[in-house]
């Protein structure tokens, strides 16, 4: 079976395909139309992280756009399931159209993908432990005029491994495989700041069942959340470090129209489908009340939104896509007094800005990076 390349944002094959559509020609200009997406989104949302820089990036989406149907490299020309596609996602001013068309594709065509759930289902939560500084440690960290070579020894990087192993061996489904890729990456990673390599061992350890490795995870991870059956997240206060989570449904249930049924390694899964699933509204607004009160508690009132979406999620089991679709709705009848609550928005910094960790486009206000929501009346 097919395995994906290493294009993480499934943004960059939509937006491939749309450009492939119009005549652009797939080198140069398609490589300049993909550039020129990321800098918008990038100066839209004010991101920290920076797309890696991939001199076959054009190569990877159409290779992958043939893969799934959508192009054909011989005749240089968008398939008819590719055009549409495209209407689809015209007419339909959504993400509908193309997770309907990529999740069932996903699902039964991909070695990585089958992995990724196998391991999914094992583990109920895969939970990846945040790496540890050497200060938090309690480690000698260097001074100041003291050259790297020699405050980076090996010696020091052995006690940084054995403290950080007692810290995380508690999380870890074979603490024996910690040990083992410490040895390999202290023997191979020579030149190399200690916080990486211990980042590497971590991250080796806590995926040992899954064969395709750490990159491959990220891709796979990311393109499972951009779907919406998966969901994930490294600001939880219920773990140090990051929890990837189903938010898929597993059983034989009579088939329902808002969601997608999909057969998979693991069995028939669904998935709400952006759009069509109609949420209650009223249980959603109770759900958030409650989480920003938790959440409040600890940031003095106001709550980046980020954490509150990341709080929200976990507890209901829903894809980011659908509580931005709530949430707005939510600020939407707060402002026209539908409900009895008030929103206070802040534009302060909230840190780390990615695609993962998004601030909210309200409607008629703008992009707002934290609330503080109070109840009226």
């Amino acid at each position: 079976m097919a395995s994906f390349t290493s294009i993480h944002d499934t943004n960059l094959l939509i937006w491939a395909l749309e450009g492939l559509a119009s005549g652009i020609a797939p080198a140069g200009p398609l490589l300049d139309r993909l550039k020129g997406k990321i800098e918008d989104r990038q100066a839209k949302w004010g991101l920290t992280e920076r797309e890696a820089e991939h001199q076959r990036l054009v190569e990877m989406a159409l290779q992958e756009l043939e893969v799934l149907g959508l192009y054909e490299r011989g005749t240089k020309s968008v398939t008819d399931e590719g055009r549409h596609l495209l209407h689809r996602m015209q007419k339909e001013k959504g993400r509908a159209p193309i997770i309907e068309y990529l999740a069932p594709r996903l699902l039964s065509g991909f070695d990585d993908v089958d992995a990724f759930l196998c391991l999914l289902a094992k583990r109920g939560d895969i939970k990846i432990p945040r790496v540890p500084g050497k200060r938090e440690l309690g480690l000698e960290v260097g001074h100041r005029g003291r050259k790297k070579a020699d405050v980076e020894t090996p010696e020091a990087l052995q006690a940084y491994i054995d403290v950080t192993f007692e810290r995380v061996k508690q999380y870890l489904p074979d603490p024996g495989r910690f040990k083992e890729r410490a040895a390999y990456w202290q023997s191979n990673s020579r030149g190399k700041r200690h916080y990486d390599v211990v980042r590497t061992i971590i991250r080796d350890a806590a995926l040992a069942d899954f064969e395709y490795g750490d990159v491959k995870y990220k891709v796979v991870r990311d393109r499972l959340w951009y779907l919406g059956i998966v969901n994930w997240s490294e600001h939880l206060p219920e773990f140090e470090g990051e929890i990837c989570y189903s938010i898929y449904k597993q059983d034989q249930s009579p088939a329902d129209p808002e969601r997608l049924h999909l057969g998979s390694c693991i069995g028939p899964l669904s998935v709400a489908i952006p759009g069509k699933a109609q949420a209650a509204f009223n249980q959603f607004v109770r759900e958030l009340w409650t989480r920003f009160g938790e959440l409040s508690r600890r940031t003095v009132g106001y709550v980046p939104i980020p954490d509150l979406r990341d709080a929200y999620c976990r507890a209901l089991r829903i894809s980011d896509y659908a509580f931005n679709d709530l949430f707005r709705r939510f600020a939407r009848a707060c402002s026209e007094d539908k409900v009895p609550f008030i929103c206070n928005w802040e534009t302060a910094d909230i840190g780390e800005i990615t695609q993962k960790r998004l601030p909210i486009e309200v409607p008629g206000i703008g992009i707002r990076k934290a609330v503080a929501i109070q109840r009226i009346g």
